[in-house]
């Protein structure tokens, strides 16, 4: 989501032709509810769905595969849908920080014989690096949350508990199972795990703030 987001975030910064348009269609996915992307791409993703079915129109048949229904690709596919979802917000986030930039720093560096390449390494990005680490951060712990929501909907942790996930894992043992203690239990391992993330993102947020100095 970081590295598509930010490239995204790049190409609408130098002002493509309808880069407007191309920014709220980037949008659009993260304001939708999860039930509602997850039933949908539920229908895209099945072996007679959208996808497959687009695929062997075009004489691609070959490369159909039951998306949601192999254990092998069933969780890449969750997470491909995640990342389509979220990486909007990541596409804004950055965009805002870009627009921010000094744009005499990009002037400079022109002056001084620098591509695109060197501009984007030696300014784009020490300059986005705290809104980095803020969207990394914030998404782990997310992740740790609601992704739960995409797994429920699309693939119910199968097939052959392929996309068992531990919100899903707490849910089961606490309104299924009965097993309320061992659903807590398994809740404080994820607020360990959460924590963690934040103590990491302390250590990360004073090595940016170095950078930037």
């Amino acid at each position: 989501m970081v590295a598509v987001g930010l490239f995204m975030a790049v190409l609408l910064h130098e002002r493509t032709k309808g880069w407007q348009i191309y920014r709220s269609l980037a949008f659009v996915p993260y304001v939708l509810a999860v039930p509602i992307v997850g039933v949908v791409f539920s229908y895209i993703l099945e072996r007679d769905g959208v996808l497959n079915g687009a695929l062997r129109s075009i004489g691609l048949g070959f490369l159909s595969r039951d998306w949601l229904g192999d254990p092998s690709l069933a969780i890449w596919s969750v997470a491909a849908v995640i990342a389509w979802q979220q990486t909007g917000f990541a596409i804004v986030l950055f965009l805002s920080r870009m627009a921010g930039i000094d744009e005499s720093l990009y002037e400079a560096a022109m002056i001084d014989g620098a591509n695109w390449l060197r501009r984007f390494r030696h300014i784009t990005l020490p300059q986005c690096a705290r809104v980095i680490e803020f969207f990394v951060a914030i998404s782990f712990i997310n992740l740790l949350s609601w992704v739960f929501s995409y797994i429920y909907v699309m693939t119910g942790g199968g097939p052959e508990q392929s996309t068992y996930v531990m919100e899903l894992y707490v849910y089961e043992d606490a309104f299924r199972n009965g097993l309320a203690n061992l659903a807590s239990a398994t809740s404080v391992v994820i607020l360990t795990v959460a924590t963690l993330v934040l103590s990491l993102q302390a250590v990360v947020r004073k090595r940016v703030d170095a950078i930037e100095v």
